[in-house]
């Protein structure tokens, strides 16, 4: 192994390392934390008291994470509601981490895990309950296991991309944006096409750990989907809100910080020239291009389009790691509210 290899790999150890500090540190300030919980909260605690295949509002694993985390703890206490997040955000970084390894080498990939862990909207949902939390988590192992794929042809990791969805669908139905964006990408990159035997294989889980709650949806009028409808106010028809639109990529600059978010859309300009690029590109602009209209028709929160950062994220570190005053920068300003938010 070269000298160079060598230090990207200790760099790499070290950027892991970062992820449990910061983890261990949101962890440690949880049980200091005056805020109760929130509406949101208080309504996925209390359908974890009654489990089923589906709610109102939301597919069922966050129920599930949050009935098996007070579960473990004996308690109801807000500590043990929210412990669950923090811990999942950091399996996120690290799916992050070897996903940016894959792609661009053990240095991009160490600083990409790290970036992710001290992203915004990361310290915010580790404080907070969100369903966004367990579906990037299951879009980030999707992803690592497309590009395993593309490479080679697995059973494992074929299985490992349909389960992936499959969860990634109980937790958030955005995580259709996934086989969307593997769609295009298969369709416009040839390097981004696996085998149709792993698409099959990927089929079976996928549809498998999903039929319950589309069993549940449909013995409840479809609640979830129709209430998911409700959230686009589409039916109550359309009319071009350019501000709203403004407002929405506003605040995609927030979820990953300003830095990183601008890196990344200066990176697109490498679409032609670079595969990995293409690659990233299409499994983040689809997502943005949907909510996009989304936003201009009748409005969109800022979090519709969080799937679409995980990509972005890459791209935007293998844009700024290039510059290493700009890296500092964008790690600090983040780092800054990552350890300000809880105090």
């Amino acid at each position: 192994m070269a000298t160079s290899d060598r230090t990207d790999e200790r760099l790499f150890a070290r950027c892991l390392a970062g992820v449990a500090v910061v983890t261990l540190y949101r962890v440690a300030m949880l049980p200091l934390a005056r805020a109760d919980l929130y509406t949101d909260d208080s309504q996925y605690w209390l359908w974890s008291r009654h489990l089923d295949w589906g709610y109102y509002s939301k597919p069922p694993l966050i129920a599930w994470i949050v009935h098996l985390s007070t579960a473990l703890g004996g308690s109801d206490d807000p500590f043990w509601i929210r412990l669950p997040f923090p811990l999942i955000h950091a399996v996120t970084a690290v799916l992050v981490a070897l996903i940016a390894r894959r792609l661009y080498g053990a240095r991009i990939g160490g600083i990409a895990g790290f970036a992710y862990v001290g992203l915004p909207a990361v310290a915010v949902a580790s404080f907070s309950l969100s369903t966004d939390t367990p579906m990037l988590c299951c879009f980030a192992l999707a992803l690592l296991a497309y590009l395993h794929l593309t490479e080679k042809s697995s059973v494992g990791w074929a299985v490992t991309l349909g389960a992936a969805i499959g969860v990634g669908m109980l937790a958030k139905y955005a995580m259709i944006y996934f086989p969307i964006s593997a769609a295009l990408a298969a369709i416009l990159l040839p390097s981004a096409r696996i085998a149709w035997r792993d698409v099959l294989i990927a089929a079976v889980p996928a549809l498998v750990i999903l039929a319950p709650n589309v069993a549940w949806n449909a013995g409840n009028g479809f609640a979830t989907l129709h209430h998911t409808a409700d959230n686009t106010r589409l039916e109550q028809g359309a009319a071009l809100e350019p501000l709203e639109l403004i407002d929405f990529w506003a605040g995609q600059f927030l979820i990953p910080g300003p830095i990183f978010f601008a890196a990344y859309l200066i990176g697109l300009r490498g679409v032609r020239r670079d595969r990995r690029t293409a690659f990233l590109a299409l499994m983040s602009l689809p997502t943005l291009a949907i909510v996009s209209v989304q936003a201009l028709l009748a409005g969109a929160q800022t979090n519709w389009a969080a799937a679409g950062h995980l990509a972005a994220l890459v791209l935007g570190v293998a844009v700024v790691a290039a510059h290493r005053r700009w890296l500092i920068a964008a790690l600090a300003i983040n780092l800054a509210i990552t350890a300000g938010l809880p105090v």
